[in-house]
């Protein structure tokens, strides 16, 4: 019995790993990595049986964190999360592009500021014992969402249209926010503003390229590339999370 244990556990080690560096997600692919995770925690269960202390150690851990995510949340500090999201875009930087993609191993246009928002908001989350955002994070982990979902109004406001995105800086709707989110090429493709920098300030964006085929920041360094999205138009929308 304990052999079989071992090797189930083996063999369920090894699927969520294979699972985790697809960087494909899908509602199939999220019910295996959460299926086999239910999976391990189980076979461990039956490994430790015989003893005491670490049938204990492993249920009260399982039980401790069920309770801190049964907790109430509590109101977030936008400011704090979108410095977090800002964080966590950029170290997509240089991933490659991978339609469908979500994680370091391969990531689409709107896959980056979902996930970006995804591991903001767990680690505010977590560093501020506020199971809320916790929660918040595994929802969106688990919600896909499109670039024309974006641009509908899927967990955000839209702030308004720019005939040409160069002209952002002198929309009516106001100046952007770092993580507001331009949705262009007739709402197929997603590019976030991290800010501005330079002088004269230049908007500076990032975005998962389909044709450079990696995660690129504009303007890009050394300033040899044009930013290509210059003269689109764009829906401007900004996450209801930061508001």
């Amino acid at each position: 019995m304990r052999k079989i244990v071992r090797n189930l556990w083996i063999v369920a080690l090894v699927v969520l790993v294979l699972a985790l560096a697809y960087p494909l997600r899908s509602t199939l692919t999220r019910t295996v990595i959460v299926g086999d995770l239910a999976a391990l925690y189980v076979l461990t269960l039956l490994a430790v049986r015989r003893s005491c202390l670490l049938r204990a150690i492993v249920l009260g851990g399982a039980a401790v964190i069920a309770a801190f995510l049964c907790l109430p949340g509590r109101h977030a500090d936008p400011e704090r999360l979108r410095t977090s999201y800002i964080s966590a875009l950029g170290t997509y930087r240089g991933v490659r592009y991978y339609w469908g993609g979500e994680t370091h191993l391969g990531i689409d246009c709107s896959g980056l500021p979902r996930m970006g928002l995804t591991q903001g908001s767990a680690w505010v989350g977590l560093c501020t014992a506020n199971p809320g955002l916790v929660r918040r994070a595994a929802w969106l982990w688990w919600n896909d969402a499109s670039a024309s979902d974006l641009a509908g109004g899927w967990q955000t406001r839209r702030l308004g249209q720019v005939a040409h995105l160069h002209d952002v800086a002198q929309a009516p709707f106001g100046p952007l926010r770092p993580g507001d989110i331009a949705v262009v090429s007739g709402q197929s493709h997603v590019i976030v503003y991290l800010g501005s920098a330079g002088s004269p300030p230049r908007p500076v964006w990032i975005e998962a390229d389909p044709m450079s085929m990696r995660v690129e920041i504009w303007p890009a360094s050394g300033a040899s590339k044009a930013f290509p999205w210059d003269n689109a138009d764009a829906e401007i929308v900004r996450w209801r999370d930061l508001e």
